[in-house]
């Protein structure tokens, strides 16, 4: 039987391995999300535990001085959490983004896995065929042979 080869095997695994690929680009970016989060949670935990602290401080302890300063520094975290956001909004971009990069990957891979499977179909069909032929011919060619009787031994069996 001949072994089956296509052109197609080869650029499957080319898919294959760009789909690998996307995907691993996705999973760095999934983590690089991940950490754009928690870094957006510290900036959220940070504004609110100094809104707290502020709003708890004694009337006796707030000054001019102490109100700027404290301003200053909301506003300094206030711009922490804007950026962590932003961060945040660009990176769930990109990984929207990988994600369709994902899906067409694979589905490319799908396409010629299913041109594949169409050729070996084929292939499988046709060897099929020519071993059905060949046991046609070698049938043919016993039928139309002499039958030769088996000799068998006559006389003494001892």
């Amino acid at each position: 039987m001949k072994r089956f080869h296509s052109s197609y095997e080869s650029l499957h695994r080319i898919r294959q391995q760009e789909a690998r690929l996307a995907e691993m680009e996705l999973g760095a970016l999934v983590a690089e999300l991940r950490q754009a989060q928690q870094r957006r949670d510290d900036a959220r935990t940070a504004v609110d535990d100094a809104s707290h602290q502020i709003a708890s401080l004694p009337l006796g302890a707030i000054t001019a001085d102490r109100i700027q300063a404290d301003q200053m520094f909301l506003f300094r975290l206030h711009g922490q959490l804007d950026e962590s956001e932003r961060a945040v909004e660009e990176q769930t971009v990109k990984v929207d983004q990988q994600t369709a990069q994902v899906v067409e990957k694979r589905a490319g891979v799908e396409v010629v896995q299913k041109l594949l499977d169409q050729q070996r179909r084929v292939h499988r069909q046709e060897t099929l065929r020519e071993q059905q032929v060949r046991l046609d011919e070698l049938s043919a060619h016993r039928a139309a042979r002499p039958h030769a009787r088996p000799q068998t031994m006559q006389g003494d069996p001892s």
